[in-house]
């Protein structure tokens, strides 16, 4: 999202500005996929409710926040502001990312799909908070229960593309289309 941020301010040719708009479309596409699952991975079950919808949130008020700006840069001199400016303040956000982001632990699941077991222990007593030690036996049961499902997961295999557009008995393609239906649907209306 930085590089095209960046690239779309700096835009001068309409190649520039479609390239950039793309590599920013992807960047947010891995963001709005990789963020619900790191809070999963991350947070307690009682609070992962909550970090969805403050997510969620976030997001929704990114809309008019942005309107506002394109609304409020449209009553400047007629210049190449007008339109630099919505898209570059979009960077102040991803400066505020960039500096938290090394404060975030890695998820425990993920450690543990790289077998770095001990590394996601200290993870799991770190998100339990002050008072947990790696040796607690609830942070050595949740560490055992997610290294089960990882074990799980190595013993069935990568699933493919195929799989998540097929039935099957897991209903793949229904999931699929519930969970993207309301989007496309959002997406497809006019303003």
């Amino acid at each position: 999202m930085v590089v095209g941020t960046i690239l779309q301010t700096s835009s001068t040719e309409k190649i520039q500005m479609t390239i950039s708009r793309v590599l920013t479309g992807i960047g947010n596409g891995i963001n709005t996929v990789n963020v619900p699952i790191w809070q999963a991975e991350s947070f307690k079950s009682q609070n992962r409710g909550a970090m969805l919808v403050i997510q969620s949130a976030l997001i929704a008020l990114g809309h008019p926040l942005s309107t506002f700006m394109g609304l409020a840069s449209q009553q400047a001199d007629p210049s190449s502001f007008a339109w630099r400016w919505p898209i570059a303040f979009q960077g102040f956000f991803l400066v505020i990312i960039l500096i938290g982001l090394p404060f975030l632990p890695e998820s425990p699941r993920w450690l543990m799909q790289h077998d770095r077991v001990e590394e996601a222990t200290v993870v799991f007593a770190a998100l339990e908070g002050k008072h947990a030690t790696v040796n607690d036996p609830k942070i050595i049961r949740e560490r055992d229960m997610v290294m089960a499902s990882v074990q799980r997961e190595r013993e069935l295999g990568e699933a493919t593309w195929s799989e998540v557009f097929t039935e099957g008995p897991n209903r793949n393609i229904s999931r699929v289309l519930l969970g993207a239906g309301p989007y496309m649907y959002a997406v497809s209306q006019p303003s």
